[in-house]
């Protein structure tokens, strides 16, 4: 429950939120010394951590995903372990490591081809990653996010098309901070990296004003 509420807060903006329920989440892990979830927990850590502006401990995170992923076992470590290489990707690109970035994309693929358990966000979410290279990719990611009913991917297929202002339109539907303040208007754009700053504590807001991710994102325009 912890770990998919840290999911939810993420996607809402609410990244201080997110990442306290993932330390509760990793305390009861630890205490009942289980292994399940222990991968997604490092993997969606990571994600805060990048948003929040430090890409280096959010590769550390990732780098940790990977690694609990292949020492476990079972359908839910496979699908894991695509996360956990495509967050390691993110943080190259953070990093400016761009061709890095391109290996692990290629390295998670072969996870696909298995049955796992949430396998329509597992491929959104890789095809997301393969349209930011290789633009035909967004087509078939727009249309699994219509299939699945996933405003978020429509938005960022949409936005990979250069199909700005209808992603904007599809972005304000999903009612997330994190998604308007990525893919809506300027106006919009501005209220929702407004309202995530403020939720942040002072130490967090300083570095995710500096270099958060979505901060040094630029706003496209059509």
């Amino acid at each position: 429950t912890l770990f998919f509420t840290a999911l939810a807060r993420g996607d809402s903006g609410d990244f201080s939120g997110a990442l306290r329920a993932l330390d509760n989440a990793r305390r009861l892990i630890d205490a009942e010394r289980l292994g399940s979830y222990r991968a997604g927990i490092e993997t969606a850590t990571s994600w805060l951590w990048q948003e929040l502006g430090n890409p280096h401990r959010a590769r550390d995170h990732a780098e940790h995903a990977v690694e609990l992923a292949r020492r476990g076992g079972g359908a839910l470590e496979l699908e894991q372990e695509l996360h956990a290489l495509l967050a390691l990707a993110d943080c190259h690109l953070l990093l400016g490591n761009d061709d890095t970035a391109a290996d692990l994309v290629h390295a998670a693929a072969p996870t696909l081809d298995r049955s796992l358990p949430f396998k329509p966000r597992a491929a959104m979410r890789y095809l997301e990653m393969r349209a930011r290279w290789e633009p035909d990719h967004a087509d078939a990611l727009l249309t699994e996010a219509r299939l699945y009913s996933s405003p978020k991917y429509e938005a960022l297929a949409l936005a990979a098309l250069g199909r700005h202002d209808e992603a904007a339109q599809v972005a304000a539907r999903t009612r997330s901070d994190l998604v308007i303040g990525q893919l809506g208007t300027p106006a919009q754009r501005g209220v929702a990296l407004a309202r995530i700053t403020e939720s942040l504590p002072v130490k967090l807001r300083e570095s995710f004003g500096r270099s958060g991710r979505l901060m040094i994102e630029r706003p496209r325009t059509s």
